[in-house]
């Protein structure tokens, strides 16, 4: 059966008429959700040139002593099948290790990360309490990275810092199913963005395990972990943040 320009005309814009009625008649939807992530940091920095890089490996056991502060906030606006993902994360995280026990020789490294993501979602599958979005958006970097190598030989003493910030596509895929006819749930998502549009790349993915107690409040643990290989203006980052986190979501 051949359809002509004018039928497909037709049906299109019937499709983008009912699909305006419906968001038209959908209320906006909010999920605001705050996060605690016990995240250790493993990588590669190297804030100056003339600096050496420095590897960090801080477990996510010790992410407790070695994070000064840590925060998570992600807000999701949605009406009918359109929406708005926004994430907000920081993290500070300050280790010291030592690399030659006979000179002395410590190394200290900072990293404050900052990240904001915000993205248009599409919802592809919305069945019940069930669904699967797909989100397309930009996510705005700030990497504030100081290093500091100490020893009892004054030629080994060297220190640098600095502070990069950069936006980067992402695109990605979030989705929410319910255990049985449970309380219980899954949720989670991958992201992926980058593209060497600036960073060279990145991944952030997380998974969940969510229990709803009201119509309104849900609490939820899980494990998230982003990648993150950046190496511009004198600056590597080449690390990865990993760990649990316990989050409570709002829903209005």
């Amino acid at each position: 059966m051949k359809i002509g320009l004018t039928n497909i005309a037709i049906i299109t814009s019937s499709l983008l008429i009912t699909g305006s009625n419906v968001l038209a008649d959908d209320d906006w939807k909010f999920r605001l959700s705050p996060y605690i992530w016990f995240a250790g940091f493993e990588g590669d920095v190297g804030p100056l040139k003339g600096v050496p890089s420095s590897d960090v490996d801080i477990s996510a056991s010790d992410a407790l002593s070695d994070t000064d502060s840590s925060f998570m906030l992600i807000l999701d606006a949605k009406k009918g099948l359109n929406g708005i993902y926004t994430d907000i994360f920081y993290s500070d995280i300050t280790s010291t290790e030592k690399i030659d026990a006979g000179t002395s020789t410590k190394v200290r490294s900072s990293t404050e990360t900052t990240m904001i993501t915000v993205a248009y979602t599409y919802s592809v599958l919305q069945e019940n309490a069930m669904n699967v979005d797909l989100m397309a958006g930009v996510r705005w970097w700030q990497i504030d990275a100081d290093i500091k190598l100490k020893s009892q030989i004054p030629e080994l003493n060297l220190s640098g810092d600095n502070t990069e910030s950069w936006f980067d596509p992402v695109i990605g895929v979030r989705g929410k199913f319910p255990i049985t006819d449970s309380n219980f749930y899954m949720s989670g998502g991958v992201g992926y963005g980058g593209f060497d549009v600036n960073a060279k790349s990145f991944y952030d993915i997380s998974a969940n395990l969510g229990y709803r107690w009201t119509k309104e409040i849900d609490t939820v643990v899980g494990y998230r972990q982003f990648d993150l290989d950046y190496d511009q203006n004198d600056f590597k980052y080449d690390a990865k943040q990993s760990g649990w986190q316990v989050g409570l979501t709002w829903a209005f």
